[in-house]
């Protein structure tokens, strides 16, 4: 129960500290002691909703649509600042018959799905890696490698009547299963 795993949480966090008996707990298995107890403690609804997002950079300087697409005149994709403060990519693409980029209605959420490492994109393989265990995801953030359980996460994408760049949650089917 809960008392069970605050004790096993304190427990491993004394012994890494002070190199007790069990000092030598491996990073993972306390990422995951923390990842299990975070869950238990603060559990979510599957009903509960985000508050929409207006999409800002590392400065927290809000994104612009214009500017971001002017920045990215072949397509291309930013990390930005999204829904409850999480990191996100935010992604422009030139659609067949297309001239200039436009925003995917999407953004992928850039927490690795196995432990919530940050997935970094990688231009010259063409897919989101995380550095931490090796998960690779595809463009559009599918599974391509474990140990990610999952797909990275989606929100929606829209643009405000301040041309400002908007995240909200994700509502329907996922289009990538």
């Amino acid at each position: 129960g809960s008392s069970s795993c605050r004790v096993a949480l304190k427990t491993a966090i004394k012994c890494q500290a002070t190199g007790g008996e069990k000092g030598d707990i491996a990073r993972r298995e306390m990422a995951a002691l923390v990842a299990s107890a975070m869950a238990f403690a603060m559990p979510t609804s599957a009903t509960a909703k985000a508050a929409p997002a207006v999409a800002t950079d590392k400065n927290l300087k809000e994104i612009k649509a214009s500017k971001f697409l002017k920045a990215r005149p072949q397509g291309g994709r930013s990390l930005v600042v999204g829904l409850g403060g999480e990191p996100y990519w935010l992604l422009a693409a030139v659609k067949p018959g297309d001239d200039s980029p436009s925003l995917e209605t999407y953004a992928l959420k850039a927490e690795c799905t196995h432990l919530g490492c940050l997935a970094s994109w990688r231009p010259e393989a063409g897919k989101y890696v995380c550095p931490c265990h090796g998960s690779e995801y595809d463009k559009q953030g599918t599974v391509l490698r474990g140990p990610a359980p999952r797909a990275l996460g989606l929100a929606a994408v829209s643009v405000d009547e301040k041309g400002r760049v908007v995240l909200s949650d994700w509502e329907g089917a996922d289009f990538r299963s």
